[in-house]
């Protein structure tokens, strides 16, 4: 930083000294074997494990997965007392009955001053006193809690749990569900009689919006613009000699004899899905027995004529790459069409969790965290103002190499390849993607998706965010910089970005004016800037959320199939439709895990700490981006109002600072 230039802030956190060395190189040092060959973090820090407001948070999350195994018997007690009582003797509370509570309100835990420390010390009416209510906003309840049935109660037995899962070590979202749900006899396993079995599976639990006709043509298209993974669309001119759909296909399925795929090609109109990043993933068989994944190619189409934005239509599937192995289907196919938009939704889970998500969003970010830590002082501007933006990140990318995508774990179980496959697809979608590929703007245009006339509420949500976003750093950067040379003489900032794309630093291929680690400009340094925020609040969110929104049901969206693709429509009649979906047990899985995974909101974009921005001169740009997340806000509450169906998950109120979970 230039020595006249002022600092923001002289607010790093408190770290304790028995913990600190003299160069913080030695504290934030990078691994290469966790996740080879990725760069995660060596050892934790203790300054990035997590607070008490989230783990509280995971516990609400974890008994209402509880609550709703309580009454999967329901149905089969003639009594009259069918409450989800749970037996919480082991942390002094007594049996515990959860309906009492209000389970599924957002309790006001995010400015609850509680540290860890102090909890150990409280009683459980201590504890009930020092949570005060939330301020009001989208994300919590109205009023005072003493106000609300129950919600004392719930404060106060969360708190308790928490509190004893704190003080045995036990921060693993997924091992604090583990250990709430041993409390409940309820399980379901084996093979469906129908789908009905997979629905008698959620009691307290919601199922998503589209839950009772996700076989439907109408969703199938929907959720390729606003699903748990709208970034795998592109505008296309043909199908391509890999995907020889035939005009005769085309007129009939859009029931149009006057269009053909060279009109909607030279229009614009015709839109592909493709796959192939999943063409080398090798079929898992964990934990029962063989399952699928897939790496199919889908077009969709727009129809002619009309103005405004235009509904996707779907028009052709072939199930992998090759046309010589494996047949094209259309809507006309019946059963044998079924099971193939089954087989896309099996692909767009699998690219979802290993590229979208983790991929280019927390193995994307962590490494960026690495780096800041490492080369950038904790007063310095930029590094105030990203660091909001880190928290949690390292915490639960650690947990997540660890376990959830360890052998043996959720992912292990849940996808449709072996692990060590699915790891691979992850690192390859990151490295595969150069920095400079992921700004919006760009990457909506290169994927020929940002014409108006394609209706696409992920897009258009995304984009509001990104331009507050945008104008929030490039005001907040120009605070300090003000010019690019400037830029060019801040020796941290240099290294910092130097650092991010060596391969002894973050091995984040592409930063830079001209991808080789080098800021040469002004401009850059704000774009930059905006794609980290961006892609640790808005982006992660667009695809953390849908997990307990969209992809908890397996019928509707299940992670592996459990018979190989239809390769005719002969072939498709041999095969129920129903033997495709996962067993039982793994359905329940999925339904209690992404509930947890997709349901922690900690944090909220534009919400820094108090006084966190110590500079007099950053609080008007502040309640400026403030301003216009509010505008958001009510602009995309409207938008819903007329949508086929909810796309609720770039509402700012929804938008955590940081990747958390």
């Amino acid at each position: 930083m230039c020595p006249a230039m002022p600092n923001p802030a002289q607010n790093a956190p408190p770290v304790s000294a028995e913990e600190t060395p003299a160069d913080p190189k030695q504290l934030y040092r990078y691994d290469y074997k966790k996740l080879a060959p990725l760069a995660m973090i060596a050892t934790l820090p203790k300054a990035e494990k997590p607070g008490i407001q989230w783990t509280m948070q995971c516990v609400q999350l974890a008994l209402q997965a509880v609550r709703n195994r309580l009454h999967w018997d329901d149905s089969l007690s003639y009594s009259d007392d069918d409450t989800a009582a749970v037996d919480l003797n082991h942390v002094g509370l007594g049996v515990v009955n959860l309906d009492a509570m209000p389970l599924h309100r957002v309790a006001p835990y995010e400015t609850s001053e509680l540290a860890p420390a102090h909890l150990e010390q409280m009683t459980p009416e201590q504890l009930e006193a020092a949570l005060p209510p939330e301020e009001e906003g989208p994300l919590s309840f109205s009023g005072d809690t003493s106000a609300e049935p129950g919600m004392l109660s719930l404060l106060r037995t969360v708190a308790v749990v928490s509190r004893d899962f704190l003080q045995k070590g036990v921060t693993h979202p997924l091992f604090i569900l583990e250990a709430l749900l041993k409390k409940v006899e309820a399980k379901r396993s084996g093979r469906p009689t129908s789908v009905d079995d997979y629905a008698r599976l959620f009691t307290t639990l919601e199922r998503p919006w589209f839950a009772d006709k996700f076989e439907s043509d109408e969703v199938f298209a929907y959720l390729r613009v606003a699903g748990f993974n709208p970034l795998v669309l592109q505008q296309v001119k043909t199908p391509g000699e890999k995907f020889p759909v035939t005009d005769e296909q085309f007129r009939v399925t859009l029931r149009d004899p006057q269009d053909s795929l060279a009109l909607a090609g030279s229009e614009g109109r015709l839109f592909l899905c493709d796959y192939v990043a999943l063409a080398g993933v090798k079929n898992g068989n964990f934990p029962a027995g063989p399952k699928y994944c897939f790496a199919p190619l889908a077009l969709f189409a727009l129809p002619r004529g009309g103005s405004g934005a235009r509904r996707l239509h779907p028009v052709a599937i072939q199930c992998g790459q090759d046309p010589r192995n494996h047949q094209i289907f259309t809507p006309a196919d019946g059963e044998a069409w079924k099971k193939a938009k089954l087989v896309v939704t099996v692909a767009d889970f699998n690219h979802h969790e290993l590229i979208s998500h983790l991929g280019l969003t927390h193995l994307l970010i962590g490494p960026l965290a690495i780096a800041t830590h490492r080369c950038i002082p904790d007063a310095h501007p930029v590094s105030v103002l990203l660091r909001p933006h880190f928290e949690g990140t390292l915490n639960i990318n650690d947990m997540a190499q660890a376990t959830l995508v360890a052998p043996g774990h959720e992912v292990d179980k849940s996808l449709g390849g072996t692990i060590w496959a699915s790891r691979k697809v992850a690192a390859e979608g990151l490295l595969s993607r150069p920095f400079n590929s992921l700004f919006l703007p760009e990457d909506l245009s290169a994927r020929g998706v940002d014409s108006p006339a394609l209706e696409y509420p992920y897009r258009d949500d995304a984009l509001g965010l990104w331009h507050a976003i945008e104008e929030w750093v490039t005001t907040y950067v120009k605070l300090y910089y003000r010019s690019d040379e400037e830029v060019r003489a801040d020796r941290a900032l240099q290294e910092w970005a130097a650092e991010l794309v060596s391969q002894d630093g973050a091995r984040i291929p592409g930063f830079g004016d001209a991808g080789d680690g080098r800021i040469q400009s002004l401009a850059y340094l704000c774009r930059a800037l905006t794609l980290i925020i961006f892609t640790a609040s808005a982006q992660h969110a667009a695809v953390n959320a849908p997990q307990a929104g969209l992809m908890n049901y397996a019928p509707a969206t299940p992670p592996a199939a459990y018979r190989a693709a239809p390769l005719s429509v002969s072939d498709s009649d041999n095969n129920d439709y129903l033997d495709y979906f996962p067993p039982l047990e793994l359905a329940t899985l999925q339904m209690e895990f992404l509930h947890l995974l997709g349901g922690v909101v900690h944090t909220r974009l534009g919400r820094y700490e108090r006084d966190w921005f110590k500079d007099a001169k950053v609080r008007e740009p502040l309640a400026r981006f403030q301003s216009k997340l509010e505008e958001l806000e009510a602009l995309i509450s409207e938008r819903n109002r007329t949508r086929f169906g909810p796309y609720p998950f770039l509402l700012p109120s929804r938008v955590p600072q940081s990747i958390n979970i």
